[in-house]
């Protein structure tokens, strides 16, 4: 798959609006209208309001705002799966996980393939409980995720280490600890670390630590053709389905920031997104070509966790 017609694809997706989500005007001056009446109301003394149903109804219109109730509902159907998955069922960070099992870099990249296929398999469960991905021919899901999971740990490791303090302290006690061996042997390893880092601080304000951000722009990504940029990646039998499924996700990542954040910075939000999710792939890129060479070439294969074998396109 051309790397530019995803490039297209991806761009003209995320900055340009879906249809029907920015809100019409009439209905802001509704809503105030609806609040001032409600605060004339409450001034009479009408300690009854909110036990009538007519005004529940406008009461939860108002609560709403912008965001159709389907929506609210779908957004919270997936921040529900995402919290299920993840927030009581965290893997361990790999450097405070099998602490003796590391004495060489052989060793160093056996400990992290089995972090990362913990990792890996609770994406996939989280993965295989929405609807639009269930759906798709087995074969595409399959594609998806060889090719599209690995670029998505920088994302989830912003949900394991909280905020960018967290995460430099973790980095610190890794290096004090000489528990990124298989990252100290070359140049080209610090620069792709620091590429990494760069791209986990720019992921920290943009996801806020909201389950809901982390769940729509994770899906997003998975639903994202050509993501990897690897020439060997075969077609999908069903681009189209693949196609609705991210812009579904789209939409609903749209008028959730509408929303919660006003239309300026929904705007910006996606351009940002748009930037990173194209520093991400060659991020990514570059790391997992560097982790497949560092497999191939070590002594301890057959200890490596089979998933991440696939991930890295070694089997």
């Amino acid at each position: 798959m051309k790397r530019s017609s995803t490039s297209e694809s991806t761009n003209s997706s995320l900055t340009s609006p879906p249809a029907q989500v920015v809100p019409k005007s009439e209905s802001h001056t509704e809503s105030f209208d609806e609040i001032d009446r409600l605060l004339m109301d409450m001034n009479k003394g009408n300690n009854n309001i909110f036990h009538e149903n007519d005004d529940l109804n406008e009461i939860e219109d108002m609560l709403f705002g912008t965001l159709p109730i389907d929506d609210w509902l779908t957004i919270e159907n997936i921040r529900s799966i995402f919290v299920s998955n993840f927030q009581n069922n965290q893997p361990q960070s790999n450097n405070n996980n099998n602490n003796n099992d590391v004495t060489d870099p052989d060793s160093a990249l056996v400990v992290w393939s089995h972090w990362a296929s913990k990792i890996g398999l609770q994406l996939i469960n989280f993965f295989g409980q929405i609807d639009e991905f269930e759906k798709l021919d087995v074969d595409d899901r399959f594609i998806l995720i060889k090719f599209n999971m690995f670029s998505l740990f920088p994302i989830f490791k912003c949900y394991l280490y909280k905020t960018a303090d967290e995460y430099y302290l973790s980095e610190k006690n890794k290096c004090e600890q000489r528990h990124c061996r298989p990252l100290q042997s070359c140049s080209s390893k610090e620069r792709i670390h620091e590429n990494f880092q760069n791209i986990m601080l720019s992921l920290f304000p943009m996801t806020e630590q909201d389950p809901v951000l982390f769940s729509l722009v994770m899906l997003i990504l998975i639903f994202t053709q050509g993501l990897a940029m690897n020439e060997n990646q075969p077609p999908l039998k069903d681009e189209l389905a693949v196609h609705r499924a991210q812009n579904h996700y789209i939409k609903l990542l749209w008028n959730y920031l509408i929303n919660k954040k006003g239309e300026t910075y929904t705007y910006k939000y996606f351009n940002e997104l748009l930037l990173i999710i194209f520093r991400m792939q060659i991020v990514s890129k570059e790391s997992r070509d560097y982790f497949r060479q560092q497999m191939l070439a070590s002594n301890a294969m057959d200890k490596m966790a089979p998933l991440m074998q696939t991930f890295l396109n070694i089997s």
